[in-house]
């Protein structure tokens, strides 16, 4: 139970980094949702866990959401960094080992009490009375019911211990090497059929020389009026040439039939393990906007990071080894590569710059 809420932590936790930073650029966006619906999918996993101090905690961001879609907190950038202070925190209990979560949460009480009051100081004082007398008077919002829905579903999901709607599974990178060599062998076994048919292709042109011997040899004997049992015996091989030479043609096509599929299969199953050891481009990004995000807020500056081509497979391997010179150019474009708002603007540009990868 506890390794579910911890999968399903780590699977909100993206949704609601990427929503955030989407919600500071774009505060019109419906991105505000996604969040609720973020908050709330953890504060449910966290319930059937019987992790108070999670609950109190989702709960209070879902709050803040609330709070947020209604106006009456702003979403600026003092605001996100606090939420993402939270968010930071979810992370890291995402991946805390299932045996350990329950120690490393008692180790957390000061850090989770600080998290909370630092967003129980973004609510208006007046919001505990204005969601109570909501919840008495207002019927519950679509996306209300949704989110209880979502809650059964989930609860269902994690008491039946099944596999997440989305079919993903998980991998060790030694055993789908594993099978990509051995689909690597196939291919080159099957390539070998080729060669053996070729083979067959040559056994047959002898058969064929042999067969024009023999009706050589019949015409010789039937112009020198040879014995009648040696133009039987003859007339015999020919039939036999020829029987071996059909049955070997026929043989000989199945096989060519056989190598081609084996060959075609051979490839398929190496390009599908080829393809399964490929990921997106943009799942060896995620962490960039933010740590972009971040650094700007710090050096004072204005920045949009844009990814073209976001959805290019990618070796799994190759993305990690690209993960630390990919963040020392992103850093040195953020801190050498765009001037200060005041500094764009006298030049002429825009207070923003924009970082493309």
């Amino acid at each position: 139970m506890l390794e579910l809420f911890r999968q399903e932590v780590e699977t909100q936790v993206s949704l609601l980094n990427q929503g955030l930073l989407n919600l500071e650029s774009h505060p019109e966006s419906a991105a505000i949702e996604t969040l609720m619906r973020s908050a709330h999918s953890i504060k449910g996993a966290a319930r059937i866990a019987s992790l108070d101090s999670v609950v109190k905690l989702a709960h209070s961001l879902e709050d803040c959401f609330v709070a947020i879609q209604s106006q009456r907190v702003t979403a600026g950038a003092d605001q996100i960094d606090t939420l993402l202070r939270s968010i930071d925190w979810l992370q890291s209990l995402s991946r805390v080992q299932e045996a350990n979560l329950l120690s490393w949460l008692e180790s957390q009480t000061a850090e989770i009490v600080a998290i909370q009051s630092a967003i129980a100081a973004l609510m208006p004082a007046d919001f505990e009375q204005r969601r109570a007398t909501s919840l008495t008077t207002v019927e519950p919002s679509s996306l209300n019911q949704e989110l209880q829905q979502e809650e059964q579903t989930l609860e269902t999901t994690m008491n039946a211990v099944i596999v997440p709607i989305d079919r993903v599974v998980r991998v060790s990178a030694e055993n789908l090497n594993r099978i990509m060599g051995l689909a690597g062998e196939s291919l080159v076994e099957a390539t070998w059929l080729q060669p053996f048919a070729d083979s067959f292709n040559a056994l047959r042109a002898r058969q064929k020389e042999l067969a024009q011997l023999l009706d050589g040899v019949h015409t010789a004997m039937a112009e020198s009026d040879g014995n009648a049992e040696g133009q039987q015996l003859l007339d015999q091989a020919r039939r036999k040439a020829q029987e071996g030479r059909e049955l070997l043609s026929d043989r000989l096509s199945e096989l060519e039939l056989y190598a081609r599929r084996t060959t075609n299969l051979s490839d398929r199953l190496y390009q599908e393990v080829i393809t399964s050891h490929m990921r997106p481009f943009t799942d060896g990004v995620e962490g960039f906007p933010r740590m972009v995000r971040d650094l700007a807020r710090q050096l004072n500056k204005q920045v949009n990071l844009d990814f073209v081509g976001k959805g290019t497979p990618v070796d799994g391997e190759f993305l990690k080894k690209l993960e630390a010179p990919l963040t020392h150019i992103l850093r040195n474009a953020v801190d050498h590569g765009i001037e200060l708002p005041a500094d764009r603007v006298a030049a002429g540009k825009t207070p923003g710059g924009t970082v493309r990868l």
